[in-house]
């Protein structure tokens, strides 16, 4: 019971709308290593994870790999993988409280790469409504492996949309640029590299980034129909 409780603890994620979200079964957590799960999976995957859940036996670190690899070539995180990087963190002891969601007082500077490029990339749709090609679509890759090469340049791309915004957008302007000076507080030195346990922080990073500003967006939206409808 406590493995089995400990097991659906290590699950606790938040969507991407920054709700809360339920457990997910053995097979979603193990097809989000795969991209066609039904004929590249392997038996033991899922043994595995079973093992995890009745005997806290630790996932492979080789999870960590696949995973990475998956969110570089989709150039997105999704919830089964976010919780499966989680747990595989978890069960090599890495700390992971608080960690089902965004938590700003992280130490590691990869998770706060991860959540530096989600802000970059809701700078870059503000200012330029109906982009085809993200930033993400263009650095995920290279900006969660070997974030210095590639730095430089994604702040001079976000200083030019910042200053599209703060003439055009005054107040989408300064909400962005407070995220950016959030997150940038917290990034003292750029790596070189990014090895795999930091490629899984990152993921978390700019998943956590990205549900957190869905659940505020959709707050003010609430907040915003509460006021008209009292105001009728």
């Amino acid at each position: 019971e406590a493995n089995l409780s400990a097991y659906f603890q290590a699950q606790r994620m938040v969507e991407s709308n920054g709700q809360l979200g339920h457990p997910l079964g053995l097979y979603a957590l193990a097809a989000s290593l795969y991209r066609e799960p039904k004929r590249e999976m392997v038996a033991s995957v899922p043994v595995t994870l079973l093992r995890l859940a009745l005997k806290c036996t630790p996932l492979p670190f080789a999870f960590l790999r696949q995973l990475a690899a998956r969110n570089r070539a989709e150039r997105r995180v999704t919830r089964p993988r976010a919780v499966l990087i989680k747990m595989t963190l978890s069960s090599l002891k890495e700390e992971m409280d608080n960690m089902e969601q965004l938590n700003q007082d992280r130490p590691e500077v990869s998770y706060h790469l991860g959540r530096l490029l989600a802000v970059l990339e809701d700078v870059q749709k503000e200012a330029i409504p109906g982009v085809k090609s993200t930033v993400v679509d263009r650095f995920y890759g290279s900006f969660s492996t070997t974030p210095v090469a590639v730095f430089g340049r994604l702040m001079r791309l976000s200083q030019a949309h910042l200053e599209k915004l703060r003439k055009n957008k005054r107040g989408a302007f300064t909400s962005l640029e407070k995220r950016l000076q959030e997150v940038m507080g917290h990034i003292h030195k750029i790596p070189n590299v990014l090895p795999l346990r930091d490629q899984g922080y990152f993921s978390l990073g700019y998943y956590h980034e990205k549900a957190h500003h869905w659940q505020e967006v959709m707050a003010k939206s609430a907040e915003k129909k509460a006021r008209e409808s009292q105001g009728e």
